[in-house]
């Protein structure tokens, strides 16, 4: 979301905005297409790409909206899409839908990681993008930084809190129907990852801050801690200052995530292979060793790339990708707002 708003900055301030509008459409489709081949490889990740690239795709037009809109935009869809993931997916399962209304339906609305949650991440970066190109622009980065980590630790503190509050209070006992000793186990129950599905309709999908849930309090905890880490970013390197030679590695690897994602995914894959083959058990003390070898492997594939990439001043293989994509949807728009318009 935050790139998004940075990358369009220059065509929007010269009134090229429905270039803008073009490139992001574009940038969006080429990352859901990467998504769909990355979903053929064989790894127990779920591949995030296609409904976040779909995101950034409807998202486009909002490049022109004013911050209030936006803010609005973004809060009533965190408030009333937990509520109509909820009823779709109770009715879902008894609809007999074919398989691409279920596709559709999926990407959209219930799967792992579905659009209407992605969107609400994709423009609350957008409007952290609006107010950080200001805060560079005035000088201000610092400060802003440490309003978004302020902003960012209070949200995830009220998330955790009116969370614990509703879990203990008063979701867990209604379920437990009057049985005490039943009340941990429901707990648990509702702490535990929902797949992009609330645990519950009503008050459940917006006060239960479960993970992947795309609940309320879930958006607010996890854009939160979104908000604290690029708070914290901006409070170290200052946006703009000279930077050391650690601090440019760490950035030339934050700037090609997309390369990394598609890398991490790869790194992924042959465990899964290995797991499948039966060459290693799916858990155990051996998965959690190699799982964290993976983990290491990453980490030294981030290290190794962003040094590279700092060196060469380059930008990762996918991002290029994704970059001349924007440029081809950006000249698609101008000569698509340049056709005259026909009347009958």
């Amino acid at each position: 979301g935050v790139t998004t708003v940075v990358a369009a900055d220059r065509p929007t301030s010269a009134g090229r905005g429905t270039e803008a509008i073009g490139a992001q459409m574009a940038r969006g489709l080429t990352v859901a297409l990467v998504g769909v081949v990355l979903m053929l490889v064989p790894t127990f990740v779920a591949v995030v790409l296609v409904p976040l690239g779909v995101a950034i795709l409807l998202a486009a037009p909002l490049l022109r909206a004013s911050i209030p809109a936006l803010a609005a935009v973004a809060v009533g869809l965190a408030i009333g899409g937990p509520i109509l993931i909820a009823r779709i997916d109770d009715t879902s399962r008894f609809s007999g839908a074919g398989p691409v209304e279920s596709t559709v339906t999926g990407v959209l609305f219930i799967g792992i990681y579905p659009v209407i949650t992605w969107i609400v991440f994709v423009i609350a970066g957008m409007l952290v993008g609006r107010v950080l190109l200001a805060a560079i622009r005035h000088g201000s980065t610092a400060a802003l930084g440490l309003r978004l980590a302020l902003a960012g630790a209070s949200a995830l503190v009220v998330a955790s809190l009116v969370d614990t509050w509703y879990v203990t209070s008063i979701a867990a006992p209604a379920r437990a129907a009057g049985d005490p000793s039943a009340l941990p186990g429901i707990i648990e129950a509702l702490r535990e990852s929902g797949y992009g599905v609330p645990h519950g309709t009503g008050l459940d999908a917006i006060l239960i801050a479960a993970p992947h849930t795309g609940t309320t309090l879930d958006l607010v905890r996890t854009i939160g801690g979104a908000a604290l880490v690029i708070g914290v970013v901006l409070l170290l390197v200052g946006g703009g200052a000279a930077r050391s030679g650690p601090t440019r590695v760490l950035a030339a690897a934050g700037g090609a995530a997309f390369t990394m994602y598609v890398l991490h995914i790869v790194t992924t894959s042959a465990l899964t292979i290995a797991a499948d083959s039966g060459a290693i058990p799916w858990q155990g003390a051996l998965w959690d060793a190699l799982a964290i070898g993976a983990l290491v492997i990453d980490l030294m594939l981030m290290l190794a790339l962003g040094a590279l990439l700092a060196i060469l001043g380059a930008r990762g293989p996918f991002e290029m990708l994704v970059r001349s994509a924007g440029r081809l949807g950006a000249g698609i728009a101008r000569r698509v707002s340049r056709q005259p318009v026909r009347t009958a």
